[in-house]
């Protein structure tokens, strides 16, 4: 008997399991109240949960004075998968006062995860950096897996993902939920969105309520990138209502942007407003900005300008970028060309995919409403073969145009059949706004 709790222990499983259905067939009162709580434990583990919550129960029905705290710590485990925060902490806490090693470790992993959920990271932190240290097979796997989820909160990535992949290795079912909702999300802001949508879906279908929250914010702001709008509204406002601190601020960041999308800038601002009262940098930065966004198309431009101001000297790859460029159509608005032509600047030489050539061309025609024609011609030379996005390929052609006949008003003929040209390959990317036979008889004088 006790050398079957030992091997689950050390995680050899396998052997574990032997002894212990042993033990559990022998009808020994003595024994059976110890195998039926490390078989419990163990197909907790396994995502057994009718048979963890029959084992467990009997278990703690013993009175076993060695045997109840370790009942209680999985019931407690058990508990908090299902949603139950109050059974889940009552017994746990109860559990962390026992003494009993392995209960108290099984009891800090849990609730330094619960600790993690409601938003109380420093508790949360000493809990599951104790349990990661008891070395108990069972319980550092969700350690690693919790730690993980907190390293990437506080921003240190690599840490992060190096605890999830190692948390996903385990062969814990918890653990691993928790390793594949929290890498999926990462894969998804690496760009890996198929790899993501994956982890993602397998992490909701384990139906863990610790986890499915995640999985539904992160599901959701995907559905709303691929168009399905009801879909990811659903998923987002079910993350919503569990109330679960990481995830709150992230579906609120999310709804915000799409009630931005809808032109509900009232919401669009209290739910942005309410993300930046979190402490979750994992969406600060997107929140930061898409307020800015909002804040500018209701006139207050002022007050967008700080928040701007700040992501884009940020460094953040995606967003500071992006604030570059809004930043840029502020102060342009605000006619300070030069401020303008220097946030712009920040977003070209970021290189990326999107807010460099927007930034490119709205810089340009800026530039040619200025009469610095050959400045504007030199932006828009790298954006004459966009053909992977319609949208930018219609407004780098937009911009050729008006640099092509502010070309032909002064009278530089040859730079206006070169850029009316470029209309006219533009036109094959992007057949809007200006027709390809309106080009042509521009370019034929």
């Amino acid at each position: 008997m006790n050398l079957g709790a030992a091997l689950i222990f050390t995680g050899d499983l396998k052997r574990a399991r032997s002894l212990l259905e042993a033990a559990l067939g022998s009808g020994d009162a003595e024994v059976v109240p110890m195998a039926q709580v490390n078989l419990g434990a163990l197909a907790l583990r396994e995502g057994d949960l009718d048979r963890a919550h029959s084992l467990l129960e009997a278990a703690l029905g013993a009175g076993d004075a060695q045997v109840v705290p370790m009942a209680q710590a999985n019931l407690g485990a058990l508990a908090l998968r299902e949603g139950d925060l109050e059974r889940a902490r009552s017994l746990l806490e109860t559990a962390l006062k026992s003494g009993h090693s392995r209960a108290v470790s099984m009891a800090r992993v849990n609730l330094g995860a619960l600790a993690l959920r409601e938003g109380d990271l420093d508790r949360a932190r000493s809990l599951l950096e104790a349990a990661l240290g008891s070395g108990d097979a069972q319980v550092v796997p969700m350690a690693q897996a919790n730690l993980g989820a907190l390293a990437l909160r506080d921003g240190n990535v690599e840490l992060g993902r190096s605890l999830l992949e190692t948390a996903l290795k385990s062969g814990h079912s918890r653990a691993v939920s928790m390793a594949r909702v929290n890498l999926g999300a990462l894969a998804l802001r690496d760009g890996n969105v198929e790899l993501g949508r994956s982890l993602l879906e397998a992490a909701l279908g384990a139906g863990d309520a610790q986890v499915v929250p995640m999985a539904q914010v992160n599901l959701g702001a995907l559905a709303l990138r691929d168009g399905n709008v009801e879909l990811g509204r659903s998923l987002l406002e079910a993350a919503l209502g569990a109330g679960d601190a990481q995830v709150v601020p992230m579906a609120q960041a999310n709804l915000g942007a799409l009630a931005l999308r809808e032109g509900d800038l009232d919401r669009a601002r209290s739910l942005l407003e309410d993300t930046l009262a979190s402490d979750n940098c994992l969406v600060l930065r997107a929140a930061r900005t898409t307020l800015g966004l909002v804040l500018m198309l209701k006139g207050e431009g002022e007050t967008a300008l700080p928040l701007l101001e700040a992501e884009a000297r940020s460094g953040d790859h995606d967003q500071g970028p992006r604030a570059a460029y809004l930043l840029g159509e502020l102060l342009r608005a605000q006619a300070e060309s030069k401020r303008a032509k220097d946030a712009y600047t920040l977003a070209i030489d970021s290189g990326h995919f999107l807010w460099a050539p927007r930034a490119r061309i709205d810089m340009a025609s800026l530039l040619v409403t200025e009469g610095q024609l050959s400045e504007a011609q030199a932006l828009l030379e790298p954006l004459v073969d966009i053909s992977d996005t319609a949208d930018l390929a219609a407004d780098a052609k937009q911009a050729w145009n008006s640099l092509a006949m502010a070309f032909d008003t002064q009278r530089r003929y040859a730079e206006a059949v070169t850029a009316y040209t470029h209309v006219i390959r533009l036109c094959a990317a992007a057949p809007s706004r200006y027709t390809t036979g309106t080009a042509r008889r521009s370019s034929s004088r």
